[in-house]
């Protein structure tokens, strides 16, 4: 559990703190992702076309 400590009631340097230690685990990407249940054949799909982008962008990206 994530727990962040408030000092001299600097609430927004804590608020700050907190998001970065929950992006930092993937906290809001796995409630996000939890938020609809996905068929396997349609996650496959997903996971697939995540994999096609990544590399069009690599090679995008690569001097060639």
């Amino acid at each position: 559990m994530i727990s962040v400590n408030v000092v001299n009631n600097e609430i927004q340097k804590a608020w700050k703190l907190l998001k970065r230690f929950v992006q930092r685990e993937g906290i809001g990407a796995e409630q996000k992702r939890r938020r609809h249940f996905l068929k396997p054949s349609e996650q496959k799909a997903m996971q697939k076309k995540e994999r096609v982008r990544k590399i069009a962008k690599a090679r995008s990206k690569s001097p060639t």
